[in-house]
């Protein structure tokens, strides 16, 4: 499954597990892959790393609909753009003051997509705020797709050892490659 989901990417089939999973549905191949972001999502998370524009964030939007699918909605899951979310929370506690809530909301969902990790202020309160949501997810019955412009080794110099050890428990690395697809619309 992990090799297929990885060519999938490489080719920019950005909806390759639930064309996986309805093919399997339909007899057209093997039935294991008829819960193939289910298993691999959930038992392994994901890092999607990659240049810009070459479907890090579409793939992990297909993964998010395809657990909606296959679970008929039973399940949560939540898309948060790293830094956009982190700016959100920050004016929030400006506001409102100290709150613990805002960002423990994101870990009660069954999946959940961190978008653009690397992008946020590289502030010791922000990557306190990332360790927290990571360490949050760290159930067996959670899963996490994290998709990044970074490196691995870009990804140590901008985070805690802390934050990159918790994403190598929590998430299967793939690199994903292609140009760059946003204009070509």
């Amino acid at each position: 499954e992990a090799a297929l989901l990885f060519v999938a990417a490489q080719a920019g089939f950005v909806d390759a597990p639930r064309v996986l999973a309805n093919m399997a549905l339909d007899r057209w191949f093997p039935t294991r892959f008829a819960h193939l972001s289910d298993r691999f999502v959930m038992q392994n998370g994901l890092l999607l790393m990659g240049a810009p524009g070459n479907g890090k964030t579409s793939l992990a939007i297909a993964l998010l609909r395809h657990t909606v699918e296959q679970t008929r909605g039973r399940y949560s899951v939540r898309f948060w753009n790293v830094a956009t979310g982190l700016a959100r929370v920050r004016q929030a506690i400006q506001e409102d003051g100290p709150r613990t809530d805002t960002l423990l909301d994101l870990t009660y969902n069954r999946l959940l997509v961190l978008d653009d990790l690397g992008k946020q202020q590289p502030t010791p309160w922000a990557k306190e705020q990332l360790y927290t949501v990571l360490d949050n997810m760290g159930s067996p019955d959670k899963g996490v797709v994290v998709t990044t412009n970074h490196t691995p080794a870009q990804l140590k110099q901008t985070l805690t050892p802390a934050l990159v050890s918790r994403l190598r428990e929590l998430c299967h690395p793939i690199v994903c490659t292609g140009p760059d697809q946003r204009g070509r619309r």
